[in-house]
């Protein structure tokens, strides 16, 4: 698919706006050259032409706009590993156990022992939660809740010593057994940061599972924020 079809423009209520108005301006008018006996074909051909480039110049000019000020950026190569993470685990050496698997990796560590407001992970890309041992079990699965519906943009990896987790079933529990995430969370971390890096394809991944939910209103403000954060990255 060529790029400018991927950036979304064309689904823009300013694209929508400026080719009905293009349209009916374009009918009214021919309607009138319809009664002009003198119109000849050539003419009419000509004035098709005139408001066809008329049009394109519009959108040329909505679309470098659009490209400034609402497309996201398709790759940030100078961010690398910078997404923040933070790794919430109510057991200590379960923590630094997990810190100490990354160390030397070059990330950006933020480590919690609980967590109990989704606000707490807004500055953060990464979120890698033991449902197991993040506060009161309950409280953890309600904010991993919170933060999916809040902040569809931020990967999430819970790990658990259940496969399963009611109200989390569409995302992928890490298995906390025989330590298999320490094992894990490496690989899984350099796949987010590729996420991360090209923002413009993962929030097409983004959006669509927003839509698939019925949320296409909340895709605006989503984002803006997932926009903010790549933003607060780069200063």
């Amino acid at each position: 698919m060529p790029d400018f079809l991927k950036h979304g423009f064309f689904n823009t209520a300013f694209v929508k706006t400026a080719c009905g108005i293009w349209f009916t301006v374009l009918i009214a008018v021919l309607s009138l050259v319809g009664f002009d006996k003198t119109m000849t074909i050539p003419r009419f051909v000509f004035t098709l032409l005139i408001f066809a480039l008329i049009l394109l110049f519009i959108l040329i000019i909505g679309y470098v706009l659009f490209l400034k000020y609402d497309s996201l950026p398709s790759h940030l190569p100078s961010i690398g590993k910078r997404h923040p993470i933070l790794i919430i685990d109510d057991d200590p050496n379960e923590l630094e156990m997990m810190a100490d698997r990354l160390a030397g990796g070059g990330y950006d560590i933020t480590k919690l022992p609980v967590i109990t407001d989704a606000r707490l992970t807004e500055s953060f890309g990464i979120v890698i939660c033991d449902i197991d041992g993040a506060g009161p079990v309950k409280d953890s699965i309600a904010v991993i809740k919170s933060i999916i519906e809040d902040y569809p943009y931020k990967i999430i990896y819970p790990i658990s010593r259940k496969q399963q987790w009611d109200g989390l079933e569409m995302i992928k529990i890490i298995n906390k057994r025989s330590s298999e995430h320490l094992k894990l969370i490496p690989n899984l971390l350099d796949d987010a940061m590729k996420k991360l890096n090209n923002p413009r394809d993962y929030w097409e991944s983004v959006a669509a599972t927003l839509k698939s939910q019925h949320r296409q209103g909340d895709i605006p403000i989503m984002k803006q924020q997932f926009r903010e954060y790549l933003e607060s990255l780069q200063k």
